[in-house]
């Protein structure tokens, strides 16, 4: 391949992500796989990420800008739409993929023509880079057509895509209006009724987790439209034939997988390993109001609460032994 025609697009879009920019672009530029080109876009961001940007001279860097923050899934289609490699890696300006990630993709969806979209395993690590834990997620196709209506089991800024098939079903979309969340999992249900995904048994990208990522309110939407998304593809699914046994009632009140309550228990073990207990909590409390009937949800609910009195009497005290010293 020529410089002019890289085999991979990697797509970038970025809003007020000045604080873990450079280590991201860093994390691209230095990929073993040589054919690519980085395509970032910055969705109106308001702090130093244009600065950043404007410094990077590498030829393989295409930088644009919209005018006004128009939001995640149009800035991902125009990202789609401007790159011109025939694989398109999806990558976020706070996480850190690992040197052969590309490497590794390219040479997997070479040798399995049909698969049309392949992630990978990811280390979740906190604001200074500590690996907090592993989200390991299925493999095979099978597994993944199986489980997918579950649960989103790709870690979005992993995957790699043949840009091709992802246009022919639509690219991203909003899954309810005003509302500019799950669209990742939305696509690849979508995806999923026509081709068979795959994810590589290897840690190939750093997820962080971090204070700027997500509010609580914005969390819950993400969620409600995950849950959403696989009500729709499951109707998809009965439609065409395909047998489908969804959750009924009791499994959504008992926080079963698939269920908004048990994504709920799902994140708020992510967020209290990376010792943000204050999103756990509230995760907790969210999951407990959706799936009342599971005692997994008052537990951690419980101890989440337990947890935040027991730091709140230790905070009260200091403050009084610093009193008494002055």
């Amino acid at each position: 391949m020529t410089a002019d025609m890289p085999r991979v697009t990697v797509v970038m879009p970025v809003w007020n992500a000045v604080r873990f920019l450079r280590p991201a672009m860093e994390s691209v530029l230095r990929q073993s796989f040589e054919s690519f080109e980085l395509v970032v876009i910055d969705d109106g961001s308001t702090d130093g990420t244009g600065e950043v940007l404007k410094a990077y001279r590498d030829p393989r860097v295409r930088v644009m800008r919209n005018a006004s923050r128009r939001g995640v899934v149009h800035t991902l289609n125009v990202g789609i739409g401007l790159a011109r490699g025939e694989y398109v890696a999806r990558m976020d300006g706070d996480d850190v993929s690992h040197p052969d990630r590309f490497a590794a993709e390219v040479r997997f969806l070479d040798s399995e023509k049909d698969v049309a979209l392949v992630g990978s395993w990811a280390n979740v690590i906190d604001e200074e880079g500590h690996v907090v834990s592993v989200m390991r997620v299925p493999t095979s196709s099978h597994e993944i057509y199986e489980v997918l209506l579950r649960k989103n089991v790709f870690v979005h800024p992993s995957v790699m895509f043949r840009k091709r098939v992802v246009l022919e079903v639509g690219g991203y979309q909003a899954i309810r209006a005003n509302a500019g969340m799950a669209q990742d999992y939305h696509l690849w249900l979508r995806l999923a009724d026509r081709y068979p995904l795959a994810n590589l048994a290897e840690v190939l990208l750093d997820y962080r987790v971090h204070d700027g990522q997500v509010s609580m309110r914005s969390l819950v939407t993400q969620l409600e439209c995950a849950d959403l998304a696989r009500r729709l593809a499951a109707k998809r699914r009965t439609e065409d034939g395909r047998p489908w046994r969804g959750l009924r009632l009791m499994g959504r009140l008992r926080g079963e997988p698939g269920s908004l309550g048990g994504d709920c228990l799902y994140f708020c073990d992510h967020y209290r390993a990376a010792d943000r207990r204050d999103i756990a909590l509230r995760l907790a409390w969210r999951a407990v109001l959706s799936s009342p009937l599971s005692g997994q949800a008052w537990d951690r609910a419980g101890r989440e609460l337990a947890g935040r009195i027991r730091r709140a009497r230790g905070v009260r005290r200091l403050r009084a032994w610093l009193a008494g010293r002055g």
